[in-house]
């Protein structure tokens, strides 16, 4: 689930992604904030900063 909400902790996506296997947010809800660079429908990249680990593929309905 993604959230805008006004009080929410924004949580980077580099922290999300981290360099690992399996993100230490896995089967988590976070609060990310970015711009989206690519939209598919029901899916889109959101990119929160610049380089590597910056950016997150999202897939979902009623997303």
């Amino acid at each position: 689930m993604i959230s805008t909400a006004a009080f929410s902790q924004i949580t980077l996506i580099i922290d999300i992604q981290g360099e690992v296997d399996v993100s230490p947010f896995q089967n988590g809800e976070v609060t990310i904030s970015g711009k989206v660079t690519e939209y598919f429908g029901d899916t889109f990249y959101l990119q929160d900063d610049y380089g590597a680990w910056n950016g997150i593929f999202i897939n979902g309905e009623g997303i």
